[in-house]
C-alpha cells in the first residue's frame, strides 16, 4: 500500500555514529521526542516512514547506534547543549497508511539501571563511590568532593542508579547525565543564566501550584553512635529553594501551621553525618511547595536542571523556576515545542508515587550469614558475616551480638565463632547496621543433646562447649536445685576460695571419696568433730607426728 506523501521535520540536526542522518531519511521523519529529567534517565524518541522496509532491515537503528540530537528554535541555527544517547528499542508499526520505524533510546546513564549488585566499600567518601560506582560502569563522571569519610558502605542488591541516589541523597547531592557525563554534584550548580519566557510572546501556556501543605519550619535528624554509647543529633531550619517567586514560601509554611520533620529511620553515627542528612531532607520537603508545568515554542535551552524566569503573569507567581523535567517535541504540523515541569526534587512517575523509595534486599527481613571474623579491633564482641544468600564473596560490616544483659563488663558473653550460621537483622534496613541475633544450628553443625536423658526434648536445656566456660561475678552468686546436682570433670578440679568454705549437708551423709587415689587435706590446723569419728584403713592406717600425739577419752581402747 502507498504511503502518504512525507512531511519534513524541522528544528532538529540528528547524527547517527557521528555522521548526519541522510537528507532522505530526515525527508521521512515525522517526530522526534527528547525527554530529560533531574531525576531519571534521559529518553529520546524517532518516528520515520520507511515505505521500502531499508531501516527496518537494515543496521542504522541496531541497538546501541549512538545518536546526537540538536534543536533550533524557529529561524535559528542549532542551539543548545546536544543530547547524546544510544538506541534501545526498535518497534516497526505496519498500519494502513505504511510503515513507521519507532526507535527509541535512552543518555548513557540507562547503563546504571541495567542490573542490580551488592559490593562494599571502605574507608570512603561519598564522591569516592560515586567515582568508583561510575568508571566500573564504563562511564565518564564528573564528581564534586565531599570530605566525610564512611567506614563501611553496602551496596545490597540494588541498581547502581538507586544507590547513587541514595547516596547522594545523604549528603544533598543530585545525579545528573549532561554531556555524556554522569555529574554527581550539588543541586543547581549547573543551572546557569535564567531561560526567559513570557506569556503570550514565547510561554503558551502555564500552570503554577504554591502549597502550604506538608511545609514544615524545622527537620531534626536523630541517630546513635555505638562506638561513644551517645546520641547523634542536627536540626536544620534553613531551606536552599530552588525556585524564587513573589509568593513567599516561609510564610506559606507558617500559614498552614509549620512544624517540625523528624527523620529516625535512617542511620546517622556521626555530626556530619546527621548535620547533612538534616539539611538535605529539609531542602527536599521544602521544594515541594512550589510546582508547575508549562508549554512553550520550541526552545533548546530549556533543559532539566535550568532555569526558567516566567513573566507576563503578574507578581505573586512569576519570578524564576528549576526545571526539573523537559520534553522537546519536533512534528511536521506543530512544529517545534518545548514542554516543562517544576516538582521539586521528587521523581512524579506513576510507580514513584505509589511505592516507597527502594531501601535495598534487606529493607524489613532478616537474613541468614555465617560468620567470617570475630577478632573485633574495637573489642565491643562484634563478628563480621557473609550473606551467601546473597553474596558470598562479598563480607558485612562488624555487627553487634545480641545477648542477654549486655552492658558494663556483664552479660551472657557467648561468642559466635568463624564459619558458625547466625541470624542477622539491620536497623531500619540499612546494612551498615547489622545485628546478630542469634546462632543456629544446621545439618552438620547439630545440637550435643536436645535432652538430658539424649530421648524426645523434654524442656531441659544444656549448656554445652567444646572450649573455656567461665562464669564471673562481683557480687553473690547462687546455684539452687530442688533435685539433684551432679557435677561430674573428667580431668583434674581445682576449687579456690579467698574465704572461708562451708559444707553443710542436711541429709544423711557427706563423702569425699577418691577410690584410685589419694584423698589429702592440708592446713594450718584440722579439727573434726562430731558425736562418732571411724577411721577404718581396710588395708593399712597410719598416725604420724614430728611433734607429740596426744590420745584422749573416757576410755582408749587399742587392739
Amino acid at each position: 500500500m502507498s504511503p502518504a506523501s512525507p512531511t519534513l521535520v524541522a528544528g532538529v540536526d540528528i547524527k547517527v555514529a557521528g555522521q548526519p542522518l541522510d537528507p532522505k531519511h530526515m525527508e521521512r521523519l515525522l517526530e522526534v521526542r527528547v525527554q530529560d529529567n533531574l531525576m531519571l534517565p534521559d529518553a529520546f524518541l524517532l518516528r520515520l516512514r520507511d515505505p521500502e522496509f531499508e531501516l527496518v532491515d537494515g543496521t542504522l537503528f541496531d541497538v546501541g547506534a549512538k545518536i546526537e540530537l540538536k534543536f533550533s528554535a524557529p529561524g535559528t541555527a542549532a542551539a543548545g547543549d546536544p543530547f547524546q544517547g544510544e538506541v534501545a528499542t526498535l518497534a516497526p508499526q505496519f498500519e494502513g497508511e505504511g510503515c513507521v520505524l519507532v526507535v527509541r533510546g535512552y543518555d548513557v546513564s540507562h547503563k546504571l539501571n541495567r542490573s542490580r549488585s551488592t559490593r562494599t566499600f571502605q574507608d570512603m567518601t561519598a564522591s569516592d563511590i560515586a567515582q568508583k560506582i561510575i568508571t566500573e560502569a564504563g562511564l565518564q563522571a564528573e564528581i564534586k568532593a565531599t570530605s566525610e569519610v564512611y567506614p563501611y558502605e553496602q551496596q545490597s542488591d540494588e541498581t547502581d542508579w538507586d544507590y547513587l541516589w541514595q547516596l547522594a541523597g545523604r549528603v544533598g547531592y543530585e545525579v545528573a547525565c549532561a554531556g555524556g557525563k554522569i555529574h554527581f554534584r550539588k543541586p543547581g550548580s549547573d543551572a546557569g543564566a535564567a531561560v526567559k519566557l513570557a506569556w503570550g510572546e514565547d510561554l503558551l501556556a502555564f500552570h503554577p501550584r504554591a502549597t502550604g501543605v506538608a511545609q514544615i519550619d524545622k527537620v531534626t535528624v536523630g541517630g546513635w553512635d555505638p562506638k561513644a554509647k551517645r546520641r547523634v543529633s542536627a536540626d536544620a531550619s534553613s531551606p536552599t529553594l530552588d525556585s524564587s517567586i513573589g509568593v513567599q514560601r516561609a510564610k506559606l509554611a507558617q500559614d498552614g501551621g509549620g512544624g517540625t520533620f523528624t527523620v529516625s529511620d535512617q542511620i546517622v553515627t556521626t555530626q556530619a553525618e546527621a548535620t547533612a542528612l538534616a539539611q538535605s531532607t529539609l531542602d527536599k520537603l521544602a521544594n515541594s511547595w512550589l510546582e508547575a508545568d508549562g508549554r512553550s515554542k520550541g526552545n533548546p535551552k530549556v533543559r532539566a536542571g535550568c532555569k526558567v524566569q516566567i513573566a507576563g503573569i503578574g507578581t505573586r507567581f512569576g519570578g524564576d523556576y528549576l526545571v526539573t523535567k523537559s520534553t522537546h517535541v519536533v512534528r511536521g504540523q506543530k512544529g517545534y515545542e518545548t514542554e516543562f515541569e517544576i516538582s521539586g526534587r521528587n521523581r512524579r512517575t506513576l510507580i514513584d508515587l505509589l511505592t516507597p523509595a527502594p531501601r535495598g534486599a534487606y529493607a524489613g527481613s532478616l537474613v541468614v550469614g555465617v560468620v567470617t571474623n570475630n577478632d573485633d579491633p574495637d573489642k565491643m564482641g562484634r563478628v563480621r558475616v557473609k550473606f551467601p544468600g546473597l553474596d558470598e564473596q562479598k563480607e558485612g560490616w562488624w555487627a553487634r551480638v545480641a545477648s542477654p544483659s549486655a552492658s558494663g563488663k556483664r552479660g551472657m558473653m557467648m561468642m559466635p565463632l568463624v564459619d558458625d550460621e547466625v541470624v542477622v537483622g539491620f536497623e531500619h534496613g540499612d546494612p551498615r547496621r547489622p545485628f546478630v541475633l542469634g546462632s543456629l544450628w544446621n545439618g552438620t553443625s547439630k545440637p550435643d543433646k536436645l535432652a538430658a536423658d539424649g530421648g524426645k526434648p523434654d524442656g531441659s536445656f544444656n549448656l554445652s562447649s567444646d572450649k573455656k566456660v567461665g562464669i564471673e561475678s562481683t557480687g553473690d552468686m547462687n546455684v539452687t536445685t530442688e533435685a539433684k546436682m551432679t557435677t561430674k570433670v573428667s580431668s583434674d578440679y581445682a576449687l579456690t576460695v579467698g574465704g572461708a568454705i562451708a559444707i553443710k549437708g542436711d541429709g544423711s551423709e557427706i563423702s569425699i571419696k577418691g577410690p584410685s587415689g589419694s584423698v589429702v587435706i592440708s592446713s594450718s590446723a584440722i579439727t573434726i568433730t562430731a558425736p562418732k569419728i571411724t577411721l577404718d584403713g581396710s588395708g593399712q592406717l597410719e598416725l604420724i607426728s614430728s611433734g607429740i600425739v596426744q590420745i584422749k577419752g573416757s576410755q582408749v581402747m587399742i587392739g
